[in-house]
């Protein structure tokens, strides 16, 4: 099947440029033909088989199925009229983004499309993939029927991150025993002085348990003083945040990873990347991280900032190394049968043949 990405040039360089990447190779490694259109040359990692948009170019590459990234975009707006003119099954990817994390001109672009052409490339998709729950809910309230949304979650590669990988940065700053990982931004958006706190409150003062906070934001300074004024200065760790070749190793080597927060922007990255180095979770229980945490088989959920339930769910992590191995083993065995880039290239598929097969039809 020839399949066409159709890519915002203004979002490119953020999660949708890294999710259109892996998805390019996973599809080709399914045997499809995938080309990346709307991003310049060299934009996407590898080139992903890029192409200046137009649509001239798009319809000479002939695309039995569309996958645009931005319903609002000038590229799925060009992708809408190709699967007309071509009868090519046009589906539309919906992240669930929030409104008040996208910036001022970044709104305005929105609302040009929204008036100029949002319904006309929403009546043309056949189909929406929403990355997780939010996603669906706000597929639904821009029109779109539950019959036509379909849960396809972000994926992992889970050859790089794997069990087994020793770490740098735990040696380099002479971390020893038990590690309890958090890596994300260090703002107090994002709860993470209720982690704290709990962490104090229930294994911070055992000797074999550290906390480790990798991460940058300008509740650093904020954190740290909480830890000395709690007790737990010497067991409470900061790191920059790591690189991406760092990473890996660091999420292997921890005993456990939380995944405090308080609201959507909390998109469950990290969880799946833990998954698949077989680390047990203990994570607040928010909507984008419903479709990834099984309580009491990969870990442990928590109530978003109530200290009483994270103290809980820490101490009980930390009661049983039998229990959080099985956790462990479950959380990787879930990531290779449905986090792996391949196994949602497979999803995805499905999704795609049936849109082009309705196109067809019509």
């Amino acid at each position: 099947m020839r399949i066409a990405l159709l890519i915002d040039p203004l979002t490119v360089r953020t999660r949708p440029g890294d999710h259109a990447h892996e998805l390019w190779r996973a599809l080709r490694s399914r045997g499809h033909e995938v080309r990346a259109f709307g991003a310049p040359p060299g934009q996407l990692h590898e080139d992903a088989g890029a192409a200046a948009h137009t649509a001239t170019t798009l319809l000479r590459y002939a695309p039995q199925s569309l996958l645009a990234y931005d319903a609002l975009s000038p590229s799925a707006y060009a992708g809408a009229r190709a699967a007309r003119r071509l009868r090519a099954g046009l589906v539309l990817l919906e992240p669930g983004l929030e409104g008040h994390r996208v910036g001022i001109s970044r709104r305005v672009l929105l609302s040009i499309g929204e008036r100029l052409w949002g319904s006309y490339v929403r009546s043309t998709a056949r189909n929406v993939v929403a990355l997780d729950d939010v996603g669906q809910a706000m597929a639904r309230a821009k029109g779109f029927s539950t019959e036509r949304i379909s849960i396809c979650p972000e994926g992992v590669d889970t050859q790089v991150f794997r069990p087994g990988i020793g770490s740098h940065l735990l040696a380099a700053h002479r971390i020893r025993g038990r590690v309890m990982l958090y890596t994300g931004p260090l703002e107090l958006s994002r709860d993470v002085g209720t982690l704290v706190s709990a962490f104090a409150a229930s294994i911070g003062q055992r000797g074999d348990w550290n906390l480790v906070l990798a991460g940058e934001g300008e509740a650093r300074s904020t954190l740290r003083a909480q830890a000395e004024r709690s007790g737990v200065g010497d067991r409470v760790h900061f790191l920059q945040r790591p690189s991406l070749d760092a990473l890996p190793g660091l999420m292997s080597c921890a005993t456990l990873l939380v995944q405090p927060g308080l609201g959507a922007d909390v998109r469950g990255r990290q969880v799946a990347r833990a998954m698949a180095c077989g680390v047990p979770i203990v994570a607040a229980s928010l909507p984008r991280l419903q479709h990834l945490l099984e309580h009491e088989r990969t870990g442990l959920w928590a109530k978003p900032a109530d200290l009483a339930s994270w103290t809980e769910a820490l101490a009980r992590a930390a009661a049983s190394p039998q229990q959080r191995q099985r956790w462990g083993d479950t959380a990787r065995a879930r990531a290779v049968e449905r986090l792996d880039w391949r196994a949602v290239a497979g999803s995805l598929e499905q999704v795609l043949e049936n849109a082009s097969q309705r196109s067809r039809a019509a």
